[in-house]
């Protein structure tokens, strides 16, 4: 059986919590008492009209204001969902907030992690290696197709070195001007259904697929494709059918599509874990590059994280 990724350092059986949902419950007007606030004829026909909301429920002091909504139900939480939209609890939304909080975390840490490796790269080498000893033979360059192995692609250099982790290496090489990461961070591929090649593959694809991965193993819907929401196979155009084959520019690492083989991911353990290892690896060394070329900061990827989950896991906090 899979395992979440880094369940040690990231707490995603707060995600599962998230994905519950009650159909009985409503959203009412409340007041720092945390007691509902009838203070108009709309807010009173909801509360008579549902025989579980006691008197004890309802703020009887006209002098408080009224400061937020709060959500009342009879029934328990139903289980976790990936198929359905669903309004979130405030104390569902705060734990969200604690789960990016914690995941955000562990990508700086990594990162920090990897900057403490850069002075570990040798200059002699840098300055007088083959660049096209760094060119992935196996994977084409998506911008020329191939046709850049004699003049030897800048983008293509960056896009393997990045693929293949050397992340400091090619920092270096940005330094000495043999490579503009910034320029190849910045690249447009395409028609609008691209655009931007990095974020095109990270942010769109391999993000979106490491995050719903580890939650659908931390609901424990492995053996079950069909509760696997945009990842599930064979079930039209969604995320699992993109990342299968490229579309002007990458939409997964190449060595490992093979892993996302119906009779390997999900059902070899070892292998969705390597999936998984390499994909975190991909993340944080993409944000690693943003923050040192584009001053892309630990609170941007907090916010982009917040984002992300709210679409994904299709909830929605009121």
């Amino acid at each position: 059986m899979s395992q979440c990724h880094l369940s040690h350092k990231i707490p995603w059986n707060i995600l599962e919590n998230s994905l519950k949902t009650d159909k009985s419950s409503i959203i009412l007007p409340v007041g720092d008492c945390g007691r509902i606030h009838c203070r108009d004829r709309k807010t009173e026909i909801k509360v008579q009209n549902r025989k579980f909301i006691k008197t004890e429920f309802i703020c009887q002091d006209k002098g408080c204001e009224t400061t937020g909504t709060g959500y009342f139900s009879k029934n328990k939480m139903l289980p976790a969902s990936l198929s359905a939209r669903k309004v979130i609890e405030n104390n569902q939304w705060k734990q969200l907030q604690y789960f990016c909080k914690k995941f955000t975390e562990t990508v700086f840490e990594f990162i920090e992690s990897e900057k403490a490796k850069a002075n570990d790269v040798c200059d002699f080498y840098i300055k007088t290696c083959d660049l096209n000893s760094f060119l992935d033979s196996d994977v084409p360059c998506t911008e020329c197709y191939g046709r850049c192995r004699d003049d030897v692609c800048d983008n293509f250099i960056v896009f393997s070195l990045f693929i293949s982790g050397k992340v400091n290496i090619l920092l270096k090489l940005d330094q000495i001007g043999r490579v503009n990461v910034r320029k190849a961070l910045n690249q447009n591929y395409g028609g609008q259904a691209v655009g931007n090649g990095f974020r095109f593959l990270m942010d769109y694809h391999i993000l979106p697929f490491y995050l719903i991965t580890n939650v659908i193993i931390a609901c424990n819907f492995q053996e079950d494709s069909t509760k696997w929401g945009i990842l599930r196979p064979y079930s039209g155009y969604n995320l699992f059918s993109r990342i299968q084959y490229d579309c002007d520019y990458k939409t997964f690492i190449p060595n490992l599509r093979h892993l996302l083989q119906k009779n390997t991911f999900m059902k070899n353990a070892d292998a969705t874990h390597i999936l998984l290892k390499e994909c975190f690896k991909c993340i944080y060394q993409y944000v690693y590059l943003k923050n040192v070329m584009l001053n892309f900061s630990k609170k941007d990827f907090y916010e982009q994280l917040e984002q992300e989950l709210m679409y994904l896991l299709q909830i929605k906090y009121e």
